[in-house]
């Protein structure tokens, strides 16, 4: 639907004193979502002062610097624990009180008076209700109790003492940001359609792109289709802002495989945090991300790295701080880190624009993803992971660095093998993101197709829309979220030329349960015989478990250069990448090197023929990922030698070096006696190197070949 030329703007005035900065943002932010959404009808446009061009020779207050209230459709008046300084008396006065007034008393006042005499503006008052927080100076704690004063002397005379008078202020109390989110755009919505005439049901398209992610995460640049996790990421930015007091400002966002925890952070927490003034007088924001897969060899060359890119600080390497010296400062004096990012910043404040004022603050913000792969990825010995998480402790402490990291639930009790890791995400630096409830849902499925101009088709038998049979579907089961993100992409790429999601797309994929299982067989389905004959060799090289008995299935990345062009596996990684498909991902880690990955998890528990296929594999996942532990130990201890392989793990990783043969790497496999390769030569010419992994016992039995029921079984864990 595309806007009607020569439409008249409805300005909506925001009035509020500085102790509800957070408030303010998202007001604008809501102005903002209400223009796309009304765009057919009229603009929506919000006045702030500060986003005005304000002259010096005049007060802020001026009319010639500041369009007055009462000029406005609407005035947005929001108070909680001050009113303000007041204006000069000769000057401003209240236009009703004749009193001396504040900016904000000021400017409902002539909000008020106008709405009294032409029954315009709008007038909506939100005050919030939550205690503030206490400082420490006596004279602090004096003016913010006078302010307190002042404000409840405001409530009293122009709402409870004024309920006589013809006109009545609507007065709506709020706890949260959530809760005043949730408020002020119902509340506008419902008077910018008194002035639209009708119901709107669309507006302007400003996505012009898949608004649905499928299995994929959302990343930084879809914030504006992301929906459906406003609790959430106010309450992380209010626990961020209260870790950072306490000097540490790390938070471990823990949730089921699924819940949505990687594109809660990069779509909607860290365009909030970029907001100018979010958490206190910070006005420059740079990120940096990484999972611990980028370099599972070098995590804290990899935390580097991610330091110097783009949207971090790449001021770094101006400043005679390479990646190689900055990896050096983290292995070897992590807390000195601070002074090159204090200057990075600095550099990065100096380049602003529009310019930040002398008071302004920058922060860094490190997203560390998918942290369970400290424990589930080969390659990674214990030292490389304490270095990694001192750093990370270190940059927390620095009061110039913002961390969050995100973690599966069902990886919680592994934090009791480090207890650096435990220390640093004790307490309230860890939190829980829960399913999204029944209002969540139905943001998340219905927001973004309005964004991007869809409708859903409506049964004409019963009269209920297709939105609403998907949202009852998903309220059955609140985990499933990477199912109803796959089955609204793949209704998007179903969609009607007219931009309709329908019944029928929806029949054909099966629904909420079987969309993404029966999406993957027909992909499968349809590759050639040869390349389905190498989906169990796909699963075993891009899933991985633990050694416990009851450990959890986990996905990993795998080299692309092990699924060549022209095999059975290369052919079946390209029918899984293709856009219609989006099962895999193919991207690069630390060091550039390709690499491809399952697209989520979920894809292993939701599809009947993968499930089957780990859970035969099951055994032999374990001991693989038992010999890679072992190794990564070798490694760790440099020129020392240990028995790290002893019996029932020795004897099962030779039977699965004789069965696997290549899929198992060639360093694993030349670890274990038995007919192997032939010796390497060594360097420096003196005869064959040593085998990489001395670790068999020097008193075992061979066990019977013939104990493993067949080549293609599975070792039995003895």
């Amino acid at each position: 639907m595309q806007p009607v030329p020569d439409r008249r703007t409805i300005r909506i005035f925001i009035s509020s004193p500085s102790d509800v900065r957070p408030e303010r943002l998202k007001a604008e932010q809501i102005i903002a979502r209400l223009d796309r959404e009304f765009a057919y009808h009229f603009r929506v446009e919000a006045v702030l002062w500060e986003r005005e061009p304000l002259v010096a020779t005049h007060h802020f207050q001026d009319e010639r610097n500041i369009p007055q209230p009462r000029r406005a459709d609407i005035v947005v008046v929001i108070l909680w624990s001050q009113l303000g300084i007041a204006l000069p008396e000769d000057r401003f006065r209240g236009a009703i009180s004749g009193r001396r007034v504040t900016g904000t008393e000021w400017e409902f006042e002539d909000a008020l008076a106008s709405a009294r005499e032409r029954g315009v503006p709008d007038l909506l008052l939100y005050r919030k209700l939550a205690d503030p927080e206490a400082r420490r100076s006596s004279e602090a704690l004096r003016q913010r109790a006078a302010q307190l004063d002042l404000v409840e002397d405001f409530i009293e005379r122009w709402f409870r003492a004024e309920q006589g008078e013809g006109f009545t202020t609507a007065w709506h109390d709020f706890s949260t940001v959530t809760e005043f989110e949730e408020r002020l755009y119902d509340h506008l919505r419902e008077l910018l359609e008194r002035r639209a005439g009708a119901h709107v049901e669309g507006g302007e398209i400003r996505w012009h792109e898949a608004p649905f992610r499928g299995l994929l995460a959302f990343e930084y640049e879809h914030a504006p289709v992301f929906f459906g996790r406003i609790r959430a990421r106010n309450d992380l930015r209010e626990l961020l802002a209260r870790r950072e007091t306490t000097g540490c400002a790390f938070v471990l966002v823990l949730g089921a495989s699924g819940s949505g925890k990687s594109s809660l952070l990069k779509a909607g927490l860290l365009p909030d945090l970029m907001l100018y003034g979010m958490i206190g007088r910070v006005a420059l924001v740079r990120y940096a991300q990484l999972r611990p897969s980028d370099a599972p060899a070098d995590l804290v060359g990899a935390l580097a790295a991610a330091l110097l890119t783009a949207t971090a600080v790449p001021q770094l390497a101006t400043l005679h701080y390479p990646q190689q010296e900055v990896a050096a400062l983290l292995r070897e004096a992590p807390a000195r880190t601070a002074t090159p990012i204090r200057q990075g910043l600095a550099e990065a404040a100096r380049m602003a624009q529009p310019p930040l004022v002398e008071q302004a603050e920058a922060r860094l913000v490190i997203i560390v993803d998918q942290l369970e792969e400290l424990f589930t990825l080969d390659g990674i010995d214990a030292a490389e992971r304490e270095a990694f998480v001192v750093a990370l402790d270190a940059l927390a402490r620095s009061g110039l660095v913002w961390i969050f990291a995100t973690m599966r639930s069902d990886f919680y009790d592994r934090l009791e093998l480090m207890p650096s890791l435990a220390r640093l995400a004790a307490g309230e630096a860890r939190y829980n993101l829960l399913p999204p409830d029944d209002a969540e849902l139905s943001q998340i499925i219905r927001q973004p197709a309005l964004e991007a101009g869809l409708r859903f088709a409506i049964d004409p038998r019963i009269g209920v829309s297709l939105d609403a049979v998907i949202l009852q579907a998903a309220t059955k089961d609140r985990g499933a979220l990477p199912l109803l993100s796959f089955l609204l992409d793949q209704l998007w790429q179903r969609r009607s030329e007219h931009g309709e999601l329908t019944f029928e797309g929806y029949q054909e994929l099966g629904g909420l349960e079987g969309a993404l299982g029966r999406r993957a067989e027909e992909v499968f389905a349809a590759q050639p015989k040869k390349a389905q004959a190498a989906l169990p060799r796909l699963l075993r090289a891009l899933v991985t478990v633990g050694q416990d008995t009851q450990a959890a299935v986990a996905a990993r990345p795998a080299p692309a250069h092990s699924f060549p062009e022209g095999s059975a596996e290369g052919a079946l990684v390209a029918g899984f990448l293709s856009p219609e498909a989006r099962l895999l991902v193919a991207d690069e880690d630390d060091a550039g090197r390709a690499r491809i990955r399952i697209s989520h998890e979920a894809l292993l528990t939701h599809w009947s023929r993968a499930s089957e296929h780990i859970a035969q594999d099951r055994n032999d996942l374990r001991t693989r990922a038992g010999v890679e532990a072992a190794e990564a130990e070798w490694r760790a201890a440099g020129s020392q030698r240990g028995y790290l392989l002893r019996d029932p793990l020795l004897t099962n990783a030779i039977d699965l070096a004789r069965r696997w043969r290549e899929e198992l790497a060639a360093d694993l496999r030349s670890s274990l006696p038995g007919p192997l390769p032939p010796p390497r030569p060594r360097s420096d010419g003196a005869g064959p190197s040593p085998r990489p992994l001395c670790c068999y016992s020097s008193v075992w039995s061979w066990p019977r070949l013939e104990h493993f029921s067949s080549p293609n079984s599975s070792a039995t864990m003895r």
